[in-house]
């Protein structure tokens, strides 16, 4: 039996069991999701696969007959899946027909890379394609995603091979396409790791919002028998009464506030959704692109001279993404560990003065390029317990708060001993932000801007707080609109 908090933004009101009883219909609905999702699936098979013919046009001219007559058939295939979407045996095991229509699908897109040149062709990039839809549609559990994922890649990569009987020329190029494929499975594994668990929260409030329900109507009946009772005692009934009564209004509001939960919990998880597709599929976009541009190149064995500089330019806005990605990726891992209680510290004495100055030297160059004038007035003998990788992670973080929110702006970073505290501030001179959004701006997902275009999963400033409790220590920020922003760190220090 696992128990699940069940608690309001500033008062916990329930324990939640999560029992077998609840865990079998948590997977009845999730079934039932599914039958939806083979639906959808189906749907967005018999509507992409032909629209995306038009590229083979421009793209395969040469190859167009055939790629058509792929297309074709496997529209025809997911036509007859949606039209028997309504049949018995697919609303009774959804995930088996789910498993074939993927599957077909990865045959066809594996078939127009045959055609257009086995292991070397782009077509590769559709198979990706399949399996981030299915991470995306499909309401299934890691290990199920993980297994269809494993099985959709083990397709692609044997007919490749097959098809060119084992034999590779370049095996960089089909390298390079292998682990394209099979990192966008691992993101794919790992998103849905999060949607099971958010999944799993919104279940548990809805359940919560049901139980409260019954206790009301329960709670009804029995006011409703009391107040036909014929009992002489009335002073006893009276009693009674008043009795149901309150606990009539404790239910409701243990309902509204149940129901409030349940509206917030989607609500965070469909933004979610939409965040981290974004920024998980811009960092793979621009890396597929400028690998496509560096293939074709060693194709040609052409390297001018005088294009070295672009060249080298190319490679670090890749090198950049592939830190952004990694990045994103430590913040959603800091998470799953700090949700588990599983965020761990390697403490040891160190000056953290000493470490607030390395850290400012590191953005140099960042500071420089976005127009950040950066001030510090930092104390010697600033010794404190801490652990040296997640205090570094805390700086960084306000950095590129900095970095992305007050860019052409001067920068002021102190540090000096506050009483048996050492105390740290970052002030910025930004725009600023609403009184209102001061103490939002250290939740789970909460970014200072609304906009997709800021960037982010909005776990920055989350995973500071969480850092700087498990130091015994603190964060807040002071803002004014307009006037900047300052963030302030206390953290115990050591004479």
């Amino acid at each position: 039996m696992t128990k699940i908090p069940v608690s309001g933004k500033n008062i916990a009101f329930m324990t939640f069991k999560w029992n077998a009883s609840v865990e079998a219909r948590f997977q009845e609905r999730l079934r039932q999701q599914s039958v939806q999702g083979y639906k959808l699936v189906s749907l967005l098979g018999l509507t992409l696969f032909p629209s995306f013919g038009v590229l083979d046009w421009f793209t395969q001219r040469e190859h167009f007959r055939q790629l058509f007559e792929i297309r074709i058939i496997a529209s025809l295939f997911f036509l007859v899946v949606y039209l028997g979407a309504r049949s018995r045996n697919v609303k009774r095991s959804p995930d088996w027909h789910i498993v074939m229509i993927y599957t077909f699908a990865t045959l066809s897109t594996t078939a127009m890379a045959v055609v257009t040149g086995g292991y070397q062709s782009p077509y590769y990039a559709g198979t990706c394609l399949v399996i981030l839809t299915a991470t995306l549609v499909m309401p299934w559990a890691p290990k199920k995603m993980a297994a269809l994922s494993a099985w959709l890649c083990a397709i692609y990569t044997f007919c490749i091979l097959l098809h060119d009987n084992f034999v590779i020329s370049h095996p960089a190029i089909l390298a390079n396409n292998l682990i394209f494929l099979y990192a966008t499975a691992f993101i794919g594994v790992a998103a849905s790791c999060l949607y099971d668990r958010l999944r799993r929260e919104s279940f548990a409030q809805y359940t919560a919002a049901e139980e409260a329900r019954d206790s009301i109507e329960q709670s009804v009946r029995i006011l409703s028998r009391e107040l036909g009772d014929e009992s002489s005692d009335v002073v006893t009934l009276s009693r009674e009464i008043a009795e149901q009564k309150t606990k009539l209004q404790s239910s409701i509001r243990y309902a509204e506030l149940a129901k409030n939960e349940a509206v917030n919990a989607l609500h965070l998880r469909d933004e979610f959704i939409s965040i981290a597709s974004h920024e998980l599929k811009t960092p793979i976009t621009t890396i597929s692109l400028q690998n496509q541009l560096f293939k074709k190149l060693i194709a040609k064995s052409a390297f001018p001279v005088e294009k070295i500089d672009q060249y080298n330019h190319a490679l670090a806005r890749s090198e950049a993404q592939v830190k952004r990605m990694s990045r994103l990726i430590d913040d959603m891992l800091d998470l799953s560990q700090i949700q588990a209680n599983h965020l761990k510290f390697e403490m040891m004495e160190d000056s953290l003065g000493a470490i607030l100055q390395e850290m400012i030297e590191r953005f140099k160059v960042r500071f420089a390029s976005a127009g950040v004038v950066v001030t510090s007035e930092i104390e010697e003998n600033l010794r404190a317990r801490f652990d040296l990788i997640r205090m570094e992670q805390v700086f960084a973080n306000l950095f590129e708060n900095v970095l992305k929110y007050a860019p052409q702006t001067p920068l002021n970073v102190r540090a000096y001993r506050d009483g048996v505290n050492l105390r740290f501030e970052v002030k910025d001179n930004g725009p600023g932000v609403h009184e209102n959004q001061t103490e939002k701006i250290f939740d789970r997902f909460e970014r200072g801007s609304a906009s997709i275009n800021a960037g982010g999963l909005g776990l920055g400033l989350y995973i500071v707080q969480k850092i700087m409790q498990g130091h015994r220590g603190r964060i807040w920020v002071e803002s004014t609109r307009g006037k900047g922003t300052t963030f302030i760190g206390l953290l115990p220090g050591v004479e």
